[in-house]
C-alpha cells in the first residue's frame, strides 16, 4: 500500500507539473535524471520495510551469493541471498522448495532492476517440524544415543542386506554398482516404504528381520533424495533406536549430499548417496582380491617353504640324536671315559712322586742344620764377625782419643783468651750475688710484708678507700684482704 500510494503520487505530482507549466523548457528543468529517480525509488522501497514472502523456488544461480527467482501462480520476483546468510542455512534451497523468505526490497541502480535482497529463509510448513527434530536429536545426543563406538565396515563382505523401497531406481542402482564392482557379493533385499507416515513402522519390521535372519556382513539403510518432508521417516526416534542396537554394522545413505537424518548420526558410518553406500560395501573389488589372492599365494608358498626347512632342521636333529644312541657311538663314549680316567691317573701319580721329592728336599735341609761340618762353618763366620766388630771398635777409639788430645793442644795454645773467661766468670757471680741481696723477695723472707693496690703499686695511705681490694705479699705466699677503716698517722 504504501509502494501505490508513492506511484500515485508520483504521477499526480507529474500530471500537475505538466498542466501548471508555462512551458516545456520548464518542465525540463524540473525534471529527475535516471540515477535520481531510481535513488528516490530506492530510497522509497527501502523504508517500505522487510517484507515477508511465500513462494515456491523456480530458478537458482549460485555464484559465491545465491540468485533466485520466487514465484507463486501469477507472479515472479527475483531475489538475492549473500553469502553469508546462505552460509547460516540450515538446508540447501533447491528448484521447487516452497520458502517463507523475509527481506527488503531493493533496486540496483545500474540497471534499475528490482530484487529482494533476503536475509533469512525457512522450509514452508516445516518451521513447527524442524523444531521438534533439533529436540529429538538434543534428547537422544543428551542419552548419548549418538556416542556409542562406531563399528568399522569389514573389508570383506559375503552378504549385504538392503533396506529400501523396491521401487523407485535407488535399488536398481546400487544393485547395479555391486554386480559391476564386486559380482561376488550376495544381497539380501528387506523391503519398506521410505516415505509416508506408515514408513518408520515398516523400516524398523525390515530392520528386525535382518537383525532376526542374521545372515549379512553389513546392513545400508535408505532412500533418494526428495524434499525434506520425504526424508522424515529416518529420523523417526523408534527408527534411530532400532539402528543403535543393531548387531551388524549399517550404513545410513539418505537422500544426497546435502541431505542429513538422524539416522547418519545413529548408523556406523554415513555415505552421501546410496550408490555410494553400495561404493562402500564394494570396495573390495574382484581385482584387489585377485590381487590379494596372488599375494596370499605368494605368502603361502613361503610359509610352506619356511615349514620344510623347519622339518628339515628338526630331522637333521633327530638323526644326530639316534646316532648319539647308536653302538659306535657307546663305544666312542666308553673310549673317552677310560682315557679321561688314564690322564687322571697319570696325572695323581705324577702329583704323588712331586709331593715326595718336596718332602725328600725338606728331609735333607733339615739334616744339614744339624751337621756339624756345617755348625764348624757357621762358628768361623761368626768369630770373623766378632774379629772384625773389635777391630772397627778399636780403631775408632784411638781416633777420637787423638782428636781429643788435638783439642787440648788447641786450648793450651789458647790459655790467655781463656784466663780473660774466668775473670768475667767471676764478675758475673759478683754482680749475681750484690742482684740476690736487693732482691725484695730475700726481703720478705727476714719477716718484712709488701701491700700492692688493685693497680699492682705499692699502697698508699693517702689514695686508699673504705671497700678497697688489697693483696699483702709475704714470705711463701700472698694474703687478699679489703680495706674496712684507715687511721693517718
Amino acid at each position: 500500500m504504501i509502494m501505490d500510494a508513492f506511484l500515485n503520487n508520483s504521477l499526480e505530482n507529474f500530471s500537475k507539473s505538466v498542466s501548471s507549466s508555462i512551458s516545456f523548457s520548464s518542465l525540463e528543468a524540473s525534471a529527475m535524471s535516471v540515477s535520481r529517480f531510481v535513488s528516490v525509488t530506492n530510497n522509497a522501497l527501502q523504508n517500505f520495510g522487510q517484507a515477508v514472502v511465500i513462494g515456491e523456488i523456480s530458478e537458482i544461480k549460485t555464484y559465491s551469493h545465491l540468485y533466485f527467482k520466487l514465484k507463486d501462480e501469477t507472479a515472479a520476483v527475483d531475489c538475492l541471498m549473500f553469502a553469508s546468510v546462505l552460509n547460516r542455512l540450515s538446508f540447501i534451497p533447491k528448484i521447487g522448495m516452497k520458502v517463507v523468505v523475509v527481506g527488503k526490497s531493493s533496486i540496483y541502480l545500474k540497471t534499475g532492476q528490482f530484487k529482494l535482497i533476503v536475509d533469512k529463509m525457512f522450509v514452508a510448513g516445516a518451521g513447527k517440524i524442524m523444531e521438534e527434530l533439533l529436540a529429538l536429536k538434543e534428547k537422544l545426543n543428551k542419552e548419548g544415543v549418538f556416542a556409542a563406538i562406531k563399528r568399522p565396515i569389514p573389508k570383506w563382505i559375503n552378504k549385504v542386506g538392503i533396506i529400501t523401497s523396491k521401487e523407485g531406481h535407488v535399488l536398481h542402482d546400487m544393485l547395479t554398482v555391486l554386480n559391476k564392482r564386486n559380482p561376488g557379493i550376495e544381497v539380501v533385499v528387506y523391503p519398506c516404504q521410505v516415505q509416508g507416515s506408515e514408513a518408520p513402522a515398516t523400516i524398523v519390521n525390515a530392520l528386525n528381520t535382518a537383525f532376526s535372519d542374521n545372515v549379512c556382513d553389513v546392513l545400508i539403510v535408505g532412500r533418494g533424495g526428495g524434499s525434506f518432508e520425504d526424508l522424515m521417516p529416518f529420523s523417526d526416534e523408534t527408527v534411530v533406536r532400532t539402528i543403535i542396537n543393531s548387531p551388524m554394522p549399517i550404513i545410513s545413505a539418505v537422500g544426497h549430499e546435502p541431505d542429513v537424518a538422524l539416522s547418519d548420526f545413529a548408523a556406523d558410518m554415513r555415505a552421501p548417496t546410496p550408490t555410494a553406500a553400495a561404493d562402500i560395501v564394494s570396495s573390495y573389488t574382484v581385482e584387489m582380491m585377485q590381487k590379494d589372492l596372488d599375494s596370499y599365494a605368494l605368502l603361502l608358498g613361503d610359509l610352506i617353504y619356511k615349514k620344510i626347512d623347519d622339518l628339515t632342521v628338526v630331522l637333521e636333529k633327530a638323526e644326530i640324536k639316534l646316532k648319539s644312541f647308536g653302538p659306535e657311538s657307546l663305544l666312542n663314549l666308553k673310549s673317552s671315559y677310560l682315557n679321561s680316567l688314564n690322564e687322571k691317573f697319570a696325572r695323581l701319580i705324577f702329583d704323588k712322586l712331586a709331593f715326595c721329592k718336596a718332602q725328600n728336599d725338606s728331609f735333607l735341609h733339615r739334616l744339614q742344620a744339624h751337621d756339624p761340618k756345617f755348625k764348624l762353618n757357621s762358628l768361623d763366620l761368626a768369630v770373623n764377625e766378632f774379629e772384625k766388630r773389635i777391630e772397627f771398635t778399636v780403631n775408632d777409639n784411638i781416633a777420637k782419643t787423638a782428636k781429643h788430645i788435638d783439642n787440648l793442644l788447641l786450648l793450651m795454645e789458647r790459655a790467655p783468651f781463656h784466663q780473660d773467661m774466668i775473670d768475667a766468670d767471676k764478675k758475673i757471680e759478683t754482680l749475681k750475688e750484690k742482684l740476690i741481696s736487693l732482691n725484695p723477695l730475700l726481703v720478705l723472707k727476714r719477716g718484712y710484708s709488701v701491700t700492692l693496690d688493685k693497680k699492682g703499686s705499692c699502697a698508699n695511705i693517702n689514695t686508699l678507700k673504705i671497700n678497697d681490694e688489697l693483696k699483702t705479699l709475704v714470705a711463701g705466699g700472698q694474703v687478699l684482704s679489703v680495706v674496712t677503716g684507715i687511721e693517718k698517722d
